[in-house]
């Protein structure tokens, strides 16, 4: 990564209740010498679900269960074992762009 000051997000869906999104975001820091962003360039879109004027996917009966992220990239924790509803969990500029 470019060593850069960042806003770093952690998101995550809740196990109970309204299958909604939370995000917690921090300034931080990246040191380093870095300048190529190819790194960056190559983490994978935003899952984004339940937004309905986005896409057409949902989290609806994934009560209690943890939602399988379509592409997590290779920094994932946990495996899941609910998979999202729908196959365009990604927001109209991610495929504008080709997508994931």
């Amino acid at each position: 990564m470019i060593a850069n000051a960042v806003n770093y997000n952690r998101t995550w869906v809740n196990s109970t209740g309204n299958r909604e999104f939370y995000m917690r975001c921090q300034a931080v820091k990246i040191g380093g010498n870095a300048t190529n962003k190819q790194a960056f360039d190559q983490l994978p879109p935003m899952f984004v679900a339940n937004v309905a004027s986005e896409n057409q996917c949902t989290t609806s009966g994934a009560e209690g269960k943890e939602i399988i992220f379509p592409n997590p990239g290779n920094d994932k924790v946990g495996n899941g074992n609910a998979a999202p509803n729908g196959n365009d969990c990604y927001t109209a500029a991610e495929r504008r762009k080709g997508g994931k």
